[in-house]
C-alpha cells in the first residue's frame, strides 16, 4: 500500500508546507503517483497567486 504526500514550497520565502493524502492508501504505486498530482494540481489552484514548487513522493507503507 502507497501513501501520497506532496511538498510545497514558495519560491521567494523558502517556506514549505507538507501535505498529507486522507483517502489513500493505494494499492499500486501508479495509483498514489496519480493522486499525488491531483492534490498538487488542487493545492496550486488555491495558492494561484504565489510563485510555488511541488515535490511528491509515495511512501510505502506495509498492510499490518
Amino acid at each position: 500500500m502507497f501513501k501520497a504526500l506532496v511538498l510545497m514550497c514558495v519560491i521567494e520565502t523558502g517556506i514549505c508546507q507538507e501535505f498529507e493524502d486522507i483517502w489513500g492508501p493505494y494499492h499500486t504505486e501508479k495509483e498514489c503517483k496519480e493522486r499525488s498530482h491531483q492534490m498538487a494540481n488542487d493545492i496550486g489552484s488555491i495558492f494561484k497567486d504565489l510563485n510555488v514548487e511541488f515535490k511528491w513522493k509515495c511512501d510505502y507503507e506495509q498492510s499490518i
